[in-house]
């Protein structure tokens, strides 16, 4: 199957009818650019100096001998890891992909240390979000890179 690829080249992202199929079809757009450098470098601030994100990170057993951080909440607050979520660049993205009124689920972050840190186990996110009552796959998962990957 071939990579369904879209970059932002102005202000506001326009999903197309062909972004629309494509996300239909494939199940996942890949979005470049929907953040910019200045929005992503906030984030990066953000997650590297908030204390009270440091508090709830917790490390993560990557299967093998290494361990990833991960930090994930459920509400969003109001500094900038809230308001990202709650921008048109994402929300108004998700609302034409999906059709509809989209809300926050969770959030989390990631972290994987350079060199040391251990890989990430990807997975499916339908089978957890059954598990914790959404019934209907008619959920999405946003993942923005804050450092080259």
């Amino acid at each position: 199957m071939p990579l369904r690829e879209y970059r932002r080249t102005s202000e506001d992202l326009e999903v197309t009818q062909g972004m629309i199929d494509d996300f239909n079809d494939a199940g996942y757009l890949v979005v470049r650019n929907l953040l910019d450098m200045e929005e992503v470098n906030k984030l990066k601030r953000q997650f590297e100096t908030n204390k009270d994100m440091q508090k709830i990170i917790f490390s993560q057993s990557d299967g093998a001998s290494k361990k990833m951080k991960l930090c994930a909440w459920n509400y969003a607050g109001n500094d900038v890891s809230g308001m990202v979520p709650r921008s048109y660049k994402y929300s108004g993205t998700c609302d034409k992909l999906m059709g509809g009124e989209v809300y926050l689920y969770h959030q989390k972050v990631m972290m994987k240390d350079a060199f040391s840190g251990g890989k990430i186990l990807w997975h499916q996110d339908y089978g957890y979000w059954y598990k914790t009552g959404n019934l209907s796959p008619d959920m999405m998962t946003v993942f923005t890179a804050i450092d080259p990957c």
